[in-house]
Order: structure tokens, then C-alpha cells, then sequence
């Protein structure tokens, strides 16, 4: 009897171990060809949890509507992803006014059109955390 439970549960330990294998080398694959980012502020929840991995892909600021979730890289280096609320024409430049789902207010300054990584396509919730521990 022992040997007939034993054989059922060694097939689905090792269906477990499989999957988790196909799981990891899946988020390798994703994290090295697109462009990908771990979210590790509360300024998008609940629409971005921390510890989301969202992939981030290329588009004009022409193709970036209100509404949309973007990610720009501050002139200071952080990169930054907030939910676009205009774009504004000046004489320096085109700009993107971004707020966060959770602020109360817009952001305190416009961000240049050179500072647009992309449009946020794929989030993928608690992902970043095991992104993050492959990544050191």
C-alpha cells in the first residue's frame, strides 16, 4: 500500500520541480530581450503592487495617451513609472505630465520627451521580487 502513494507523489514532486524550472528559465528569457523594471514605491497601487515586474515597451510620445502607464528615466538617474495625464508643448520641447494612481497631486515637474523609456505593456505582480534575487 506504502509503495502505491509513494509512486503518485514522486510523479507530482517532480511535475512541481519541472514547472518551477520552466517558470524560472520563462522570467530569464523576459527580463533579458525586453526591457523590464521592479516597482519599489507604492505610487501606483492598486493598479502596480511593489515588487511587480512590468515590461516597458518603446513608443513615440506621440503614441502616449492620457491614461497611460509610462516610464521615464530622471535626469538623476531613477526611473520612474506613473500614469501619464498630458503631454505639453513648449518652446524647449515636448513634455509628459505624470501622476501616480496613490499621490494626490501631479508630479512637480513636466518630464522631457528624451526621458520616455515606454509604455507600460505586461505587469506581473510579485515578479519583480524573484527577478530581483536572479539578478544578484
Amino acid at each position: 500500500m506504502l509503495r502505491t502513494l509513494v509512486r503518485p507523489l514522486r510523479w507530482a514532486i517532480t511535475a512541481l520541480w519541472l514547472a518551477a524550472v520552466v517558470v524560472l528559465l520563462a522570467l530569464v528569457l523576459v527580463t533579458h530581450l525586453a526591457t523590464t523594471f521592479v516597482i519599489g514605491g507604492p505610487s501606483m497601487q492598486p493598479a502596480i503592487g511593489i515588487g511587480s515586474l512590468v515590461v516597458v515597451n518603446p513608443v513615440p510620445i506621440d503614441d502616449v495617451r492620457a491614461g497611460d502607464m509610462v516610464t521615464v528615466r530622471a535626469d538623476n538617474g531613477v526611473v520612474i513609472t506613473h500614469r501619464a495625464i498630458r503631454t505639453v508643448t513648449l518652446a524647449s520641447g515636448r513634455y509628459l505630465e505624470l501622476k501616480g494612481d496613490a499621490n494626490a497631486t501631479v508630479d512637480p515637474v513636466l518630464v522631457p520627451e528624451r526621458a520616455l523609456l515606454g509604455r507600460v505593456g505586461t505587469i506581473l505582480p510579485l515578479i519583480g521580487y524573484l527577478a530581483a534575487v536572479l539578478a544578484t
